[in-house]
């Protein structure tokens, strides 16, 4: 008997024993099923973090996804606006959406922001019944939710907002596996929010900084005309020939007029514009008008200019554009020759081609901006130089139909050669315009 009874006694430890095991294999296996739904919801998170090209776009679809997964009939999120210590919603699902989108809520404000002022979660199953829902509030938007479950979104610097669901779908209340759910959302959603915060801020940045290197190389591209305008306006002081001062007077026009241009120019190349006014230009008039220019660009910088015109027939340019061009060359062979040198132009033409050769006796072009050279904002160590000019020199030769190629060696110099077509029809009204 007592054999018996032991044996018995065995049995039922051992089916205890078994239970037991049963028992923990199901807890396991229960914990295995959540943490698999954990991470395929991460990854969820990821595929849509990856497919949004912008934040807007990025929290609307985690919202919904959200929703769907956790199970909830409305959900919105809010941000919080530091300066103003409110709650911005920023995206909201749900019949209501646009009454919700129109309202904001003080920090501290109703569940929300009770959540994003202390960075605490909670599950309100009766909120009807807890002082920091707020009332007016819903029944402004003509919200009665009958649950909420809302965690706050964790920044590195602290609370971003909150991300709110309400009325659980097909049970009474929100459970502590929404809540893990939602937290874990939220931590993704947070890191996504300060990426796309971080990513305006260096554009912005990035964009003042583009903006103050433009109006450096407009004011730094300014001085040319101005100069020569101080220059005629001295010789014209000095002379009492009515006739020398009203050439004087014509040359200055001319610089106001290439002003504008330049000015002009450079906000069409900030937006990326193509615009072009061909017409017949004179070659040899048009190089001696660059001539003279060119020689008081060089005044003073011991700089030899030569100018060879083996074609010296009509040319179609937009005039004031190729004016543009030939300064900025000779503006960065200036600074390749700081001790002074040698810049020379040659014009030839080629069967129904026009060549222009620009060389100078610089020290040559940077290793460290080669292969970027027609860049905007490619320089290299130049004390003045904003890397716009030769970037719109290229956009004006490709406007014009036309190539442009250099070759530089360290110590020996810099050549430019543009080519162009020779023959082409003019534009509008100045088709039979010319300068000669």
């Amino acid at each position: 008997l007592v054999s018996q009874a032991s044996i018995a006694i065995e049995n039922s430890q051992l089916y205890l024993s078994v239970v037991r095991k049963n028992v923990q294999l199901l807890e396991t296996q229960t914990k295995l099923e959540r943490r698999m739904r954990e991470l395929d919801l991460l990854l969820e998170v990821e595929k849509q973090t990856n497919a949004a090209q912008t934040l807007d776009q990025l929290l609307d679809g985690l919202l919904e996804r959200t929703s769907e997964l956790i199970g909830a009939e409305a959900a919105s999120l809010l941000l919080h606006d530091v300066q103003a210590e409110r709650l911005f919603f920023r995206a909201a699902l749900g019949e209501k959406r646009d009454a919700v989108m129109q309202v904001s809520v003080a920090l501290g404000e109703g569940i929300a922001g009770w959540v994003a002022q202390h960075g605490q979660p909670v599950i309100v199953n009766n909120p009807q019944h807890d002082h920091r829902h707020n009332r007016a509030l819903a029944t402004k938007v003509g919200l009665h939710p009958r649950n909420i479950l809302c965690v706050p979104l964790i920044g590195s610097e602290g609370t971003l907002g909150a991300i709110e669901l309400l009325n659980k779908i097909g049970r009474d209340q929100f459970d502590d596996g929404d809540l893990t759910l939602l937290t874990l959302i939220a931590g993704r959603i947070s890191q996504a929010i300060e990426l796309a915060r971080s990513k305006e801020e260096q554009l912005r940045q990035s964009n003042l900084a583009s903006i103050g290197q433009m109006l450096s190389g407009v004011l730094h591209d300014l001085k040319t005309p101005m100069t020569i305008i101080s220059g005629y306006a001295q010789l014209m002081a000095h002379s009492n020939d009515g006739k020398i001062r009203s050439e004087y007077v014509d040359q200055i026009l001319k610089q106001f007029d290439l002003m504008s241009s330049m000015t002009r120019e450079v906000l069409a190349f900030a937006r990326g514009e193509s615009n072009v006014l061909i017409r017949k230009v004179y070659l040899h008039k048009f190089l001696q008008e660059m001539k003279e220019q060119l020689e008081h660009e060089f005044a003073g910088k011991h700089i030899d200019l030569e100018i060879e015109a083996r074609y010296r027939g009509v040319a179609y340019l937009d005039e004031n554009k190729f004016r543009r061009v030939f300064h900025n060359i000779a503006r960065n062979a200036a600074q390749a020759m700081p001790d002074g040198g040698k810049f020379k132009i040659e014009v030839e033409s080629e069967e129904d081609r026009l060549r222009f050769t620009f060389r100078d006796t610089g020290v040559g072009i940077p290793e460290e901006i080669e292969g970027r050279l027609f860049q905007a904002f490619a320089t290299a160590g130049k004390k003045e130089g904003t890397g716009l000019g030769l970037a719109i020199v290229q956009k004006i030769v490709h406007e014009h139909e036309g190539e442009i190629s250099y070759e530089s060696r360290k110590g020996q110099g810099t050549s430019f050669v543009i080519v162009l077509p020779l023959e082409r029809q003019s534009s509008g009204e100045f088709q039979t315009a010319s300068n000669g």
